[in-house]
């Protein structure tokens, strides 16, 4: 019966293989489960961010006494809004196709209702604001990432 020899730098090899990029990992990992964990603290710290600034990111927040009156801003913004009416806006060349395009989903999901086509009208107009800031975020965030990679690829 013939011996089998273990090549154990060869298994060690292998074996650092496996954990390098496990080890590599573990620190976006780490943060993706406390993220995960505190989504909901997160949320309400960033319901109350004023502003941030540099990659620093020092951020001033908002104290409860500032969210009251920036809420009944917003409920003021909302009354004047609805004291507008139903004047239209003007036409424009940019706009056009889109408002056309929103009239079409809006006269073919809901049909001549006012009150449910300015629902979703409004409906419609959360969706395409919620895209843009998460556009915004993502720019901020992927920006950020190339100025460190250009800073590190530059001359000491």
């Amino acid at each position: 019966m013939v011996g089998c020899a273990i090549n154990w730098p060869l298994v060690f090899q292998g074996v650092q293989t496996v954990l390098n990029p496990i080890a590599t990992a573990s620190w976006p990992i780490a943060v993706g489960i406390a993220v995960f964990a505190f989504r909901d603290n997160l949320r309400a710290a960033l319901g109350r961010v004023r502003s941030i600034r540099g990659a620093g990111l020092e951020a001033e927040l908002l104290t409860e006494s500032q969210q009251g009156s920036a809420l009944q801003v917003s409920q003021a913004a909302g009354q004047e809004m609805a004291a507008i009416g139903t004047e239209f806006p003007p036409a424009h060349p940019v706009y056009t196709a889109m408002d056309a395009a929103a009239n079409a989903i809006l006269d073919e999901h809901i049909g001549v209702n006012p009150d449910k086509r300015f629902a979703w009208a409004v409906r419609m107009r959360s969706i395409s604001e919620t895209n843009r800031l998460h556009e915004v975020a993502y720019r901020y965030i992927f920006g950020s990432q190339l100025r460190a990679l250009e800073r590190l690829n530059g001359p000491d």
